[in-house]
């Protein structure tokens, strides 16, 4: 029975993040991959989307490492609450996730992450408000849609919404 409890506590830790119980990096492609087969067989719209919290360095900076942790603790948790029960929420490295929605449309998506800035953005118990910047890619299986080509799509459009805020903010002020 030991034995059984320690080979199931290492699958658990060799699959999700220790800090935000979020699945990890390592369970990226096998997920994605997966969703390429039902998007196949199914027909469902499918996306994927990479979230980078904004100014992440300068909360660790400002509040310290333990408050930078309960901040990426906070995000992974409304990141599971605000997704639903269908999305895939995976902690990439740092202060990067992948939400892969599966059978959910744009609007949809759109809506979710809306939420999710509204609950960020409230200061909660000392915690400092947070912000990201997410990119979009469909899952399809038009072309050659690889995982390589999903994640450089989503990227790309991260961070050209990272760049809008930026240019926003240097606009306001």
């Amino acid at each position: 029975i030991k034995n059984f409890f320690s080979q199931e506590e290492y699958k658990y830790t060799s699959t999700h993040d220790e800090l935000t119980g979020l699945y990890n990096r390592r369970t990226l492609r096998p997920f994605i991959e997966r969703e390429l087969i039902k998007v196949c067989e199914r027909g469902i719209n499918s996306y994927y989307i990479l979230l980078d919290m904004d100014n992440f360095k300068g909360i660790n900076d400002n509040y310290g490492h333990d408050i930078g942790d309960l901040s990426l603790i906070r995000l992974a948790s409304s990141l599971k609450v605000g997704s639903g029960k269908d999305a895939i929420c995976i902690r990439l490295s740092g202060d990067e996730f992948v939400i892969i929605f599966s059978n959910t449309s744009e609007i949809e998506i759109k809506a979710k992450m809306n939420w999710l800035k509204e609950e960020l953005d409230k200061e909660l118990n000392g915690l400092p408000p947070l912000s990201f910047s997410y990119g979009m890619s469909p899952i399809q299986t038009m072309g050659e849609n690889t995982f390589e080509e999903i994640f450089r799509l989503a990227d790309k459009n991260m961070y050209h919404n990272k760049n809008l805020k930026k240019n926003r903010m240097y606009l306001i002020n």
